[in-house]
C-alpha cells in the first residue's frame, strides 16, 4: 500500500467514512460521497485533474510550452529520438545525434541540463559541461524515453514542493538536501541524508503563491505538487508541475503525516464526502513550533 493511503485509510476509519479497497495492492480506493456519488483514489490519482491536465503534467515540453508565458521557467526544448519507431517519424527533425547536438549547442550555453521529456524522481537528469557529457547523456536518455530535453540550466540555491488544492496553497516544504551527499542522483530529497522540511514562514509562503497566480489564472491544475527553485539570486524559477505528488519523503518529517491528513480533509469536503464545516486543522498544525 502507497503510504498516502494509509493515511487516507486512518482518516476514513477516523470519520467514519465507508470505503471499499480494492485489489490486493490496496492502491484502489472507492469512497462515496454524501450524496452517494462514486469517487476513486488510484495510487497518486485523485478525482480532481481531467485526464488532459494529467497529459500536461506528464509531458514537460507541452507543460513548458504551454505555461512559459505566464510564469518564469528555464528555456526548455525537446528532440525526439533519432531511431525512434515509425509512428514518431513525422515529428522527427533530427535525423543523427550529431544533429540533435548540434541544434542544442546553438540554442543553448553550457553548462545546461538534459532530462527524459516524461521522466520522474530525478531518473536520467544530468547536469552537461561539455560535447562529451551531451551526448553521454543523450545515449542514456534515448534508453528511457523518445523524447530528450534541453533544459537552461538554473544556478539553485533552494528547491521547494508547494501543494495546491482548487487554487489554494495548502502547505510547501523545502526539499533540504544541504548537509546532504550526492549520490547520483540530480533531484535533491534523493541525495543521501536529505530531508523534507516544512516551510512555515508567511511571507515566503506569500512570495510562492503570488509567483503561481498568474499560471493558475491561465489554467487550472486543480490538485498540483508544483516544483519551485529560488536560483542564487533569490529569483524564483517554475521547474515542472505533477498533477499526482508523491508524499513518501515528506511523510518521513514528524509533521508530515498529520499535515497530509489535513489535506485530505479537504478533498474530503470539496468532494462532498465530508461537510463543508469540518474542520482540518491544516493552518493549526503548520503554525506549531518553528522546527521541523
Amino acid at each position: 500500500m502507497k503510504p498516502n493511503f494509509i493515511v487516507f485509510t486512518e482518516l476514513c476509519k477516523e470519520k467514519k467514512v465507508p470505503y471499499r479497497m480494492i485489489q490486493d495492492c490496496r492502491n484502489l480506493l472507492e469512497i462515496q460521497s454524501r450524496d452517494g456519488k462514486s469517487h476513486l483514489f488510484i495510487a497518486g490519482s485523485t478525482p480532481f485533474n481531467s485526464q488532459s491536465v494529467c497529459s500536461l503534467c506528464r509531458d514537460k515540453e507541452f507543460f513548458y510550452n504551454y505555461y512559459k508565458a505566464s510564469i518564469k521557467m528555464p528555456k526548455t526544448r525537446g528532440f525526439v529520438k533519432p531511431t525512434c519507431s515509425e509512428e514518431w517519424r513525422e515529428y522527427l527533425k533530427f535525423k543523427t545525434i550529431d544533429e540533435v547536438v548540434e541544434e542544442g549547442e546553438k540554442n543553448f550555453t553550457y553548462p545546461f541540463v538534459t532530462k527524459m521529456n516524461k521522466g520522474s524522481q530525478g531518473k536520467c537528469v544530468f547536469k552537461v559541461n561539455n560535447n562529451t557529457e551531451f551526448r553521454e547523456s543523450l545515449e542514456e536518455i534515448y534508453k528511457e524515453d523518445y523524447v530528450a530535453l534541453v533544459q537552461e540550466y538554473v544556478d539553485i540555491k533552494s528547491e521547494y514542493r508547494i501543494i495546491y488544492l482548487n487554487k489554494k496553497l495548502m502547505f510547501a516544504y523545502k526539499k533540504n538536501n544541504e548537509n546532504a551527499a550526492f549520490v547520483g542522483n540530480m533531484s535533491p530529497l534523493h541525495f543521501a541524508g536529505a530531508y523534507a522540511e516544512i516551510v512555515d514562514n508567511q511571507n515566503l509562503l506569500t512570495s510562492f503563491d503570488n509567483f503561481v497566480q498568474p499560471m493558475l489564472a491561465q489554467n487550472d491544475i486543480p490538485y498540483c505538487g508544483l516544483d519551485v527553485v529560488l536560483d542564487k539570486e533569490n529569483k524564483m524559477w517554475l521547474i515542472e508541475g505533477n498533477a499526482s505528488p508523491a508524499f513518501g519523503y515528506f511523510l518521513q518529517n514528524p509533521k508530515g503525516h498529520d499535515i497530509l491528513k489535513s489535506l485530505y480533509t479537504e478533498m474530503f469536503k470539496s468532494l462532498n464526502i465530508l461537510p463543508q464545516n469540518e474542520r482540518s486543522c491544516l493552518t493549526d498544525i503548520l503554525q506549531k513550533g518553528k522546527s521541523y
